[in-house]
């Protein structure tokens, strides 16, 4: 009796050190991936065919993408997940939020991995790990590279009021945009509805160029060695605020939006269209028999420029990275990072210019690859002395929220340059307080 006892005892435990061990082989590895690129993205595509060809060859890794609007990940989903501690596996994160989701611990650290594929790390462009890196620790990986400002001209309209290009200094500049105007069109198309623009596309360079990188990088750390009440900023803003006040834009940038604007270009009224890099994929897409009559050049030189800042420099980065949460078993680490690698890939930066986007890796572009206006953009920026970090990006929401709206009521003349430059120091000052007091 005992002995058929054990033998049934014996099976029994053999049955479940069976079960036990065939769940474990059968359990699958997955991966929650949260972003906004909708299914017509190209960039979608290749994702989507990196996502399946991967759990093809590896059958126990399962992938699920959460995908909804830019918008609603931007202002709701994400900041919600980061603030619930709910961020899942594999997730998009805007530069914005970079510093406040590695100041409470919630981005993997991506140091070691990155510096152990050299060749991985050195195919992208230059200064892109800027926006991710914070101390000596990188937190994220760029998949994209985007300039975040350029002047897209209509050659035709410049050759009929007897002009070549957009010269390279702003006096010369403001000299062509009279002459524009003088010739019935609207010299610079801008919707700031939303305030961004007027950052994006002028503020932010005319930073580099006026207040320098030291005051940028300052501002950006948030040591309260640099202030917005400099009178360097002061000039920033009067530099803005010219052409504004010359009716060198059209008289409704701040009610319209950025599409809007380029309405304005579409139709032949106004003859320059200050963009971000993606303006090369929009003209595409909206407008192609643009395509032949528009040609492309940096901001110009400011009279009040720094001696030693150059002209052709662009503030640009990615805007948006990949991140991880920090509760990943070493199994999900590893499907991240291999999913990570192909999604920034070379071979996904070569594809870029077929969807006219500018790599975000160091690759030739042929001569029948992408837009001729986007080939123009792509030589601008490997010939620019400099590609800075993006200062916005850099200041986070807070400050940013504050430019646009304190450049908003001063374009419509509520407050002058120095009362805007005021006001946005008094919320820095609150948010430098505030981070000195984390740092404790």
């Amino acid at each position: 009796m005992k002995a058929s006892f054990w033998k049934v005892g014996f099976v029994v435990g053999m049955l479940l050190v069976f079960l036990v061990c065939g769940q474990a082989v059968l359990a699958k590895v997955t991966i929650t991936f949260a972003h906004f690129l909708p299914e017509s993205d190209p960039r979608w595509v290749y994702w989507n065919q990196a996502i399946e060809e991967y759990m093809k060859t590896h059958p126990d890794v399962e992938i699920v993408q959460d995908v909804v609007s830019h918008d609603e990940y931007l202002n709701v989903k994400f900041k919600t997940m980061a603030a619930t501690d709910t961020l899942p596996e594999l997730f998009l994160i805007n530069s914005m939020d970079m510093r406040s989701a590695v100041r409470n611990k919630r981005l993997m650290d991506w140091t070691e991995i990155v510096n152990s594929d050299p060749g991985w790390r050195d195919s992208f462009l230059p200064g892109l790990f800027a926006e991710t890196t914070f101390g000596d620790r990188v937190y994220a990986i760029p998949w994209q590279f985007i300039l975040n400002e350029t002047l897209v001209y209509n050659t035709e309209i410049f050759q009929k009021v007897g002009l070549d290009r957009i010269p390279e200094s702003w006096e010369e500049f403001m000299n062509v945009c009279q002459k524009l105007k003088d010739a019935g069109y609207i010299p610079m198309a801008l919707g700031a509805k939303a305030g961004w623009p007027m950052v994006s596309f002028f503020v932010e360079i005319f930073c580099e160029y006026i207040c320098g990188k030291e005051w940028v990088d300052e501002i950006g750390n948030f040591t309260g060695k640099a202030s917005f009440d400099d009178p360097r900023f002061v000039e920033v803003l009067k530099t803005f605020k010219y052409p504004v006040d010359k009716g060198y834009f059209n008289p409704d940038l701040i009610s319209i939006d950025n599409s809007e604007a380029a309405g304005y270009f579409y139709a032949g009224q106004a003859a320059i269209l200050p963009q971000g890099s993606w303006v090369t994929g929009m003209i595409a897409n909206d407008a192609p028999d643009m395509l032949e009559k528009a040609s492309v050049a940096p901001i110009p030189r400011p009279t009040n420029a720094l001696p030693e800042v150059k002209y052709g420099i662009f503030t640009g980065g990615s805007g948006w990275e990949i991140a991880c949460n920090t509760r990943l078993t070493e199994e999900q680490k590893k499907v991240c990072v291999d999913l990570v690698k192909a999604f920034t890939s070379v071979e996904f930066a070569k594809r870029h210019p077929s969807f006219n986007w500018l790599p975000f890796a160091k690759v030739e572009i042929g001569p029948d690859e992408g837009t001729r206006l986007l080939r123009e953009l792509y030589q601008l920026v490997l010939a620019a002395p400099a590609v800075r970090l993006m200062n916005q990006e850099q200041s986070g929401p807070g400050i940013a929220d504050a430019l646009y709206k304190k450049l908003q009521e001063m374009v419509i003349g509520s407050i002058t340059p120095e009362q805007a430059a005021k006001d946005i120091q008094a919320v820095y000052e609150k948010i430098v307080e505030a981070e000195a007091q984390l740092r404790k």
